[in-house]
């Protein structure tokens, strides 16, 4: 995650940059470094973010995801940083973008075929504040308008629902699944968290004390 600001006093452009990782089970964000810019250029900020990552020893290859702005030098299918970082990262997807940009063209694709020309709603526009009763981001064109006002909020809806569904307390249940023979039997867990795992259902278990031997016999046989 980068995001470019002046410096209040030498004038000069400096890139901010951010990782989102997984550190075990764990999500982190946090900052990471600035970058100074000698100009502002799809190229010039690309280079300087695949080398401070470099320099950092930090593996472009395993990136899952960008996010920035939505400037020009940053969003241009062609000549974008975001586009420039996937020839070095192909698994590195811009945000939704980059998927919605997909369905867009499947849209396009299949509307033709009906005869259905795709428009944004009656009301939308760049400055249009006369629908207030659904989504109205600002938007110049259709296709920028459903991916502000609908491809992005439910996106960010699903992100919720899961965060909501599958959070700490409720990922529990999963320790249940390492009780499958197959999981057992060919190591493919480790037995040591899975028994701290189940020890949350200790007072359920007729002898809880001797889970811990019984799953290594489990495993053994």
């Amino acid at each position: 995650m980068t995001d470019e600001v002046t410096h209040p006093h030498s004038n000069q452009e400096i890139l901010s940059v951010c990782l989102k990782l997984l550190d075990g089970n764990e999500i982190r964000e946090f900052f990471f470094d600035f970058v100074h810019l000698e100009r502002e250029t799809g190229e010039t900020i690309a280079s300087a973010i695949i080398e401070n990552l470099k320099h950092n020893h930090v593996d472009l290859t395993k990136a899952r995801g960008q996010s920035y702005d939505s400037a020009a030098c940053i969003s241009s299918d062609k000549v974008g940083v975001h586009t420039r970082i996937r020839q070095v990262s192909p698994c590195a997807l811009h945000d939704i973008e980059d998927e919605y940009n997909s369905w867009y063209e499947e849209v396009i694709h299949f509307a033709s075929k009906v005869g259905v020309n795709i428009t944004s709603p009656r009301g939308a526009g760049p400055r249009s504040s006369r629908q207030i009763y659904r989504a109205n981001a600002p938007s110049t064109c259709p296709k920028e308008y459903y991916l502000r006002n609908l491809a992005i909020p439910f996106a960010d809806y699903l992100l919720a629902e899961f965060n909501s569904r599958f959070n700490t307390e409720d990922r529990k249940g999963i320790e249940i699944l390492a009780l499958l023979p197959g999981a057992i039997t060919l190591g493919a867990v480790d037995l040591e968290s899975v028994v701290i795992g189940l020890m949350f259902w200790g007072p359920d278990q007729p002898f809880s004390s001797s889970l811990r031997s019984e799953m290594k016999e489990w495993q053994r046989y």
